[in-house]
């Protein structure tokens, strides 16, 4: 019987996640990806949740592919010193120190055009070392290292070189 208690209790924090995905209109893989929960039935529910279909296609694997321009790179990094605080700070999973870090960043640019699914990518590059922040050496503001297609490391602040 503690079993079943158990079971049933995972099932519940796994929706509970799913729920605070969708409301952040998370991509259905990434959901599907975290919780297990089947794709079809998360379709149906972020139509029913959005009053519209979620977006198809293949998520972004790579936080090059996000910035691309100098105000998008900006946003990437803001989001990424806002992941690394939290990942400094909390014990909980992954997933939910992207949630938090995604939310604290749309508090301080609520208008920001970082996705939820753009910040999920951010983050799992962070945890595989993929990308790195850095201070400028110049100004000391954050630098989001390999982070540009175009391999060049600039501060978004003073435009300096980054030098490793």
């Amino acid at each position: 019987m503690f079993l079943g208690w158990l079971i049933m209790l995972e099932i519940y924090h796994q929706y509970s996640l799913a729920i605070e995905l969708l409301n952040r209109r998370a991509r259905v893989s990434i959901i599907h990806r975290e919780t297990g929960i089947p794709k079809e039935l998360l379709r149906k529910t972020y139509n029913e949740l959005h009053g519209c279909s979620p977006s198809r296609g293949a998520v972004k694997y790579s936080t090059q592919g996000l910035t691309r321009n100098n105000k998008s790179y900006k946003e990437v990094t803001l989001f990424a010193v806002c992941f690394a605080k939290v990942d400094s700070i909390s014990q909980e999973s992954c997933i939910k120190k992207i949630i938090q870090a995604f939310d604290i960043y749309k508090q301080i640019i609520p208008t920001g055009q970082l996705s939820f699914s753009a910040a999920w990518v951010i983050a799992k590059d962070i945890a595989l070392r993929a990308i790195e922040l850095r201070p400028c050496n110049h100004c000391g503001a954050p630098v989001l290292l390999n982070a540009r297609e175009n391999g060049i490391d600039r501060c978004g602040v003073c435009r300096t070189k980054f030098n490793q």
